[in-house]
């Protein structure tokens, strides 16, 4: 996964959307409180804008609570999970009626078609 996206960042000359993009990373070894550990280094330390990932289930489920309580900072964090549906996450509730109605975006827009 971090090798995909440098490439991709290094691609795009190290800008997304018209702004210069520093990446951090994470390695949780595949282990659940590694992984809560580095996303709080990212937050707390690096004061990262956005988090990507985690790529595996008990990752998610890992840092899921954290992720929940971390607050805006001055508009500059925020939560970007790829998801088929505009109001579903792993990291929130939805509502199973509001779910099924919700219209799917990533078959027309699929996620960071804006970059090309």
């Amino acid at each position: 996964m971090e090798d995909g996206f440098q490439f991709g960042l290094k691609e795009r000359g190290g800008v997304i959307a018209g702004r210069k993009v520093q990446a951090f990373f994470g390695d949780s070894a595949g282990q659940p409180a590694q992984t809560r550990t580095k996303a709080q280094e990212l937050v707390e330390r690096d004061h990262v804008q956005v988090l990507t990932g985690p790529v595996a289930a008990f990752e998610v489920y890992a840092i899921s609570d954290y992720i929940r309580r971390v607050e805006r900072r001055e508009g500059r964090l925020m939560n970007v999970v790829i998801d088929t549906y505009r109001d579903v996450s792993q990291f929130w509730k939805y509502e199973p009626a509001a779910f099924l109605a919700a219209p799917v975006y990533s078959r027309d827009y699929p996620p960071a078609k804006n970059l090309e």
